[in-house]
């Protein structure tokens, strides 16, 4: 399975489809995993606490560690999810 950044997956799925189904089957994965991207781009889209410049340098970060790394997407959103929450103490 290919990485797939959450951010641009949830905007996806906001801007382009109705359900969830069709998403997962779209991007060939489980329902399980493209709610996980959706509420992981969610949040990375929703979170005021990260100035435009922090969300820009996060996501270029983060387009840097999906073209390196040899984890899975769910391996992927755990580490960002720790990273977020870092950020945010």
């Amino acid at each position: 399975m290919s990485k797939i950044n959450p951010l641009i997956f949830y905007l996806d799925w906001v801007n382009n489809y109705l359900t969830v189904k069709k998403i997962s089957e779209d991007y060939n994965i489980t329902e399980k995993e493209a709610l996980s991207l959706i509420e992981y781009g969610k949040k990375m889209n929703e979170d005021e606490t990260l100035s435009q410049n922090e969300l820009e340098t996060l996501n270029n970060l983060l387009g840097r560690l999906y073209e390196q790394t040899d984890m899975d997407n769910m391996e992927l959103l755990q580490a960002i999810s720790n990273l977020t929450n870092l950020l945010n103490n």
